[in-house]
């Protein structure tokens, strides 16, 4: 059997298990190691919490929260972020990623 991971990204958290949790949960079940990155949000909001007993449920591993600013909460978003840095810094190291739509 071959191994494999899925890392998927969201902008907010119930993204992933609104949009795609029946993929994840059948992709860990079958032995993938599953992660999820959302984009807005912190590891210390509310939403936080919330995240991590959705990603228990379909078997994702810890939330990883980038802490960009959602347009309803921009009080919460990490200083000095900018919105390209995550990606300019996967494709310089070589990591391949494929935008869904």
């Amino acid at each position: 059997m071959m191994e494999f991971s899925v890392l998927a990204v969201f902008a907010h958290p119930d993204d992933e298990s609104l949009s795609a949790g029946g993929m994840l949960a059948s992709r860990a079940a079958a032995g993938a190691r599953v992660g999820v990155v959302t984009a807005t949000w912190g590891a210390d909001s509310q939403r936080a919490s919330e995240l991590a007993d959705a990603l228990s449920v379909l078997g994702a591993g810890e939330p990883r929260m980038l802490g960009y600013g959602d347009y309803r909460r921009p009080t919460e978003s990490a200083p000095d972020c900018s919105c390209h840095t995550p990606v300019l810094n996967a494709r310089r190291k070589g990591i391949r990623y494929r935008a869904s739509g």
